[in-house]
């Protein structure tokens, strides 16, 4: 799934060039592309369900334009949960849910991950 993701950089590329140094923006045409993707329903369950991230790489809200880049920190309740109805909102309003570690947080991205980072070795 992630050479598929990536495509047409490879991995090798976005190791070196993007990953946590730049965004990197991949346009996709068609929707049957996303079909292994998780859905917007598992992106729900990753966001309010699994444990927060250790560190500063939490879900963030981030918007960018011509004058640069917005962002901060969602809001979480005192059982840690983010405020989804907050979430949804600012989405509506043209935020972009960066969600880190997806890697770490479900399963078919895992497997993908590890499987293309030990082909690289």
């Amino acid at each position: 799934m992630l050479p598929q993701l990536l495509y047409p950089y490879s991995l090798a590329t976005f190791r070196s060039e993007y990953w946590e140094k730049q965004p990197l923006y991949v346009a996709r045409p068609l929707p049957e592309w996303c079909r292994e993707m998780p859905s917007l329903d598992d992106l729900d369950a990753i966001i309010n369900l699994t444990s927060l991230p250790e560190g500063p790489y939490k879900e963030l809200l981030i918007r960018a334009d011509a004058y640069g880049v917005e962002n901060y920190n969602v809001e979480r309740g005192p059982d840690g949960r983010p405020d989804m109805s907050a979430i949804y909102r600012a989405y509506a309003r043209g935020w972009t849910i960066v969600v880190y570690n997806l890697h770490r947080r479900w399963n078919s991205v895992a497997i993908a991950w590890h499987h293309s980072a030990c082909t690289l070795q």
